[in-house]
């Protein structure tokens, strides 16, 4: 794996995505999934073009079950995007570099007003 995209796990989640500076993807994915297979050179791509602009990670389905619950992932591939902490965009489905990057810079593009405007969900 590219060193733009690197693995996250329940341990380091908050820290990593939710602490973020900038905002970040998360690609969540496994093994056994044939679309994840196809995105991960994409998303690869994507990522070494929009660092360190954006965080990009992956978290493997099975092996973060809490994780991969609390942020309601039902399917794979599925990227979501965080700004300041909170869920603002996710993409489910395999999307092809140049819809996956459109996606990202649609983020980027954002990020300031999502800082100022957004508030964090309160968890039921």
């Amino acid at each position: 794996m590219p060193e733009t995209v690197r693995d996250v796990t329940t341990q380091d989640w908050d820290s990593l995505v939710l602490g973020s500076p900038t905002p970040v993807a998360v690609d969540f994915w496994h093994e056994q999934c044939v679309w994840c297979k196809r995105l991960d050179p994409d998303f690869a791509s994507v990522a070494a073009e929009k660092s360190p602009q954006m965080g990009f990670y992956k978290l493997h389905v099975f092996r973060e079950p809490d994780v991969t619950r609390r942020y309601g992932v039902q399917g794979t591939p599925t990227i979501k995007f965080f700004c300041g902490g909170r869920e603002v965009h996710e993409i489910v489905g395999y999307r092809p570099k140049a819809a996956l990057a459109r996606e990202v810079d649609m983020v980027l593009a954002n990020y300031a007003d999502c800082l100022q405007s957004s508030t964090a969900l309160k968890e039921a």
